[in-house]
């Protein structure tokens, strides 16, 4: 999933970012890097976020983290 400029998590410390339930972010590709998440991670504009869902509840999911990733704060 990837982070979008101005969106709702664009610059947030991951501890302040509330996930879907059951949604776990394993991994986030910066450029040529990958960052092992940690609560003082600050996602960016361009991070790729790798995942771990539930396969049941993996559609709302998907709908929830677009909106947070993908859309901007108004």
């Amino acid at each position: 999933m990837p982070v979008c400029a101005d969106s709702q998590i664009d610059n947030k410390m991951l501890k302040d970012v509330k996930l879907p339930e059951n949604c776990l972010i394993v991994s986030i590709k910066r450029g040529n890097k990958e960052v092992i998440p940690r609560g003082n991670t600050t996602l960016l504009s361009g991070d790729i976020l790798i995942l771990l869902v539930n396969e049941n509840q993996e559609a709302s999911i998907k709908d929830s983290l677009m909106e947070m990733c993908g859309k901007p704060m108004i």
